[in-house]
């Protein structure tokens, strides 16, 4: 699964995140986590990614 927050953003690791979101077991407490994760694959940063690679992605 992949999205974004806005049109046009290509996937990399500068923006790349994990978000959990639940309820306990007791469906108490609301749990929430944000975490930044990497992948090897994936560009550095927004700023290395270019026009052609925005084409690319939407080609496949």
């Amino acid at each position: 699964m992949a999205f974004t927050q806005g049109p046009g953003n290509y996937r990399n690791n500068e923006e790349l995140t994990y978000l959990f979101q639940g309820l306990s077991y007791d469906e108490k407490i609301f749990i929430s986590g944000d975490f930044r994760v990497t992948h090897a694959i994936l560009r550095a940063t927004i700023d290395s990614i270019s026009d052609y690679d925005y084409i690319d992605d939407k080609v496949q």
